[in-house]
Parts: structure tokens; sequence; C-alpha cells
């Protein structure tokens, strides 16, 4: 399993597996206005990063969405975010270094273990951070963008979403146009844009299904899901 081929469900139009490319673009928005509803899905992703073996997975929850056995499988973390945090900054500061001193080039990098930061309730996390902290991450996520070892998959509300899309770091980082959409409401949304939004993106779909939004081209998925009775990750109800 390759991050840039993490399963997310069955594409409803193909029934074929949806794949999403968590890797090429560095930070990766999954948002909703209905995220309550989705648990079994951030769980199943949780679960599908997870099983990727050549990447340092860090899991925040702030939302207490994945239940315990997700939890004691990727040692997801509720708390206190700082120590955690300021590991993440001293690996991107460290990976810049090399980076810079070798005239930027990524080749430079090869070597390095990737990271990857998966946040359920990014903004909360963001609140929760010591101020020097905060600040020390929000500097490190530009840096990150360009190394190519850091992916970063924010998984948090619409609403709270709206708070960052005007800070100077969201705008350099975020590739607006992809991302994963959880439920009903996408077209009444600008967080994740799209370059047409034709009639059936209004229509009331069902539970467990979402969109995968490539180049601004919105595909109706239905989820993967994990539940604590589940011994795997199920892609089809």
């Amino acid at each position: 399993l390759e991050l840039s081929s993490v399963p997310i469900g069955v594409s409803k139009g193909s029934l074929s597996i949806e794949c999403f490319d968590f890797k090429t673009k560095y930070f990766t928005l999954v948002a909703s206005s209905e995220m309550e509803m989705f648990g079994p899905f951030i769980n199943g992703l949780t679960v599908e990063l997870s099983n990727i073996s050549n990447d340092k997975l860090y899991v925040f929850d702030t939302t207490e969405t994945l239940v315990e056995t997700v939890v004691a499988k990727t040692k997801a973390i509720n708390g206190s975010f700082d120590d955690s945090i300021n590991k993440i900054c001293d690996y991107i500061t460290d990976a810049n270094k090399i980076y810079v001193d070798s005239n930027y080039n990524r080749e430079s990098l090869k070597d390095k273990p990737s990271v990857t930061l998966l946040s359920i309730g990014f903004v909360d996390m963001l609140d929760r951070l010591g101020e020097e902290v905060k600040n020390r991450f929000i500097e490190c996520i530009e840096k990150g963008k360009d190394l190519g070892v850091v992916n970063i998959i924010a998984v948090d509300s619409v609403i709270n979403v709206k708070k960052l899309e005007y800070e100077g770091w969201y705008k350099t980082v975020v590739a607006t146009n992809r991302g994963i959409w959880l439920g009903n409401g996408i077209a009444d949304q600008f967080s994740i844009k799209l370059t047409r939004t034709p009639r059936e993106l209004r229509d009331v779909i069902e539970p467990g299904f979402g969109y995968s939004i490539k180049n601004g081209i919105a595909n109706l998925v239905k989820f993967i899901e994990y539940k604590e009775e589940d011994s795997g990750v199920d892609s089809i109800e």
C-alpha cells in the first residue's frame, strides 16, 4: 500500500475501487457539513493509512471519533499535542536544512523516511497548541511543502475550515481543487473548489457516501467503513 494510492471506497459510477493520492499534494482536506455521521469512514481511512509500512504516521484525534481498537493500532493522541508537534517540526527543520544545503535538490532527501500527519479535528488541534509551538508549527507547515517527505491530512467540519481560509499559510499549502467531501452539501460549499457543479451534486445521497474531488471534478463514492466490532475494513456493506 502506498500513500499515493490509498483505497477510500467504491466509485458509484464505475463500481471500481476508488483510491486517493495523498502523496503528490502536500496538504489534503477532508471536510463535511455532516462530520458526525462519518466516524466509520474516518476509522477506515485511519486503518488504511496505518498499513503503509514505509511511513511514520502521527494520528491526532480531538473529536474522539476513533474507536478503541484503532486508537490502539495507531497510537492516536487526544490530549497534549505539543511534544509530537515539536518532533514533526524538528523533522521538517532537519529535512529543510538538507534540502536548502543541496541547492533545493529533492534527491538529497531520498533516504529520509516519510512522515504523514492525520489530524481529525485539525482546527481544534491548532487551538490546543501552546502559542510558541503553534507559531513554530505554522512556520514548519510552509517549509515542509516542497520537501516531498511530509504530508498532512486535515479532517474537519467545513465551518472550522472556513476559519483558516484567509490565513496566508493555508493559501500557500492547500490545493483547494482536490480533497474528500463527506456526505451532502458539496454544491453549497467553497472550501474545495469545483470546476463544474452539475445538478446531481445537489441530489440527496445515501448515508456513507460522499465525493472524491480531483482537479475540481467530484466523483461519487461509497466510502470504506470500520466499526469497533469489525475485524477489518469493508468497502461495501
